[in-house]
């Protein structure tokens, strides 16, 4: 007889190794192979042109640490095949034993801002999830930069990302807000943040500050994914 593995501890097992990730159940089991694109028949333009960014999105995750940079920022105007792409890196490189994390960004600032809290235990729940994203070999920040931005959040990602960058950890960011942006650079001299009051389709360096934005240009390899169109079918 050869003994197998039961098929419901390998569930459990992977159910497990979500949950360590904190993924969303609703995102839990987006991979490449699932991945959907648009006709080939009828758009192969835009059926090459998000086969390529898959490619470089995955490529990113098998060769990660190795390559130059630590970082992956996807953006496009069709998040939810932004997201897909960020989490399937994000699960490839798991699946390697990188210590990986999901967070999305009004959930990360929400638990680091609970670390300010006059309540003892929200405050030590707050201390938890830090000491946590700190650790994390990997760390995704799932839709950057979306909604009101406050001087408070621009500085706690700014801190992020100097620790992450200054301790050569990896991040993999999901935005849907426009890398370039609106205002001069010379209108903010000493890179202080342009404050968004409530424009959610603002900059990156509206949402962030200029320290932050620019911190990420130098860690990042930035991929543009194009928005879907049409009927579309899974990848393979």
């Amino acid at each position: 007889m050869v003994a197998r593995r039961c098929q419901c501890r390998s569930s459990l097992a992977s159910a497990a190794r979500k949950a360590r990730l904190g993924l969303p159940p609703r995102l839990a089991d987006l991979s490449f192979e699932n991945l959907e694109y648009p006709s080939h028949d009828r758009d192969r333009r835009r059926f090459n042109d998000l086969h390529l960014v898959a490619t470089r999105a995955k490529r990113f995750a098998d060769e990660y640490p190795v390559g130059a940079k630590r970082g992956l920022l996807l953006h496009g105007s069709d998040m939810d095949r932004v997201r897909h792409l960020g989490v399937a890196a994000l699960r490839l490189l798991a699946e390697k034993g990188i210590r990986c994390l999901y967070f999305d960004y009004h959930g990360l600032l929400k638990v680091l801002g609970d670390r300010l809290s006059s309540d003892r235990q929200t405050a030590q729940g707050g201390h938890r999830v830090a000491r946590a994203v700190a650790r994390a070999d990997v760390l995704l920040i799932d839709s950057l930069g979306e909604g009101r931005s406050t001087q408070w959040s621009v500085d706690t990602i700014t801190a992020l990302v100097k620790h992450r960058h200054d301790h050569n950890k990896g991040l993999i960011l999901t935005t849907g807000a426009p890398l370039a942006p609106r205002l001069a650079r010379q209108a903010q001299p000493h890179g202080e943040a342009m404050l968004n009051t409530g424009d959610s389709i603002g900059s990156l360096p509206v949402h962030l500050g200029w320290r932050a934005y620019e911190r990420l240009m130098q860690m990042c390899q930035l991929v543009k994914v194009p928005s879907g169109a049409g009927s579309s079918k899974k990848a393979g």
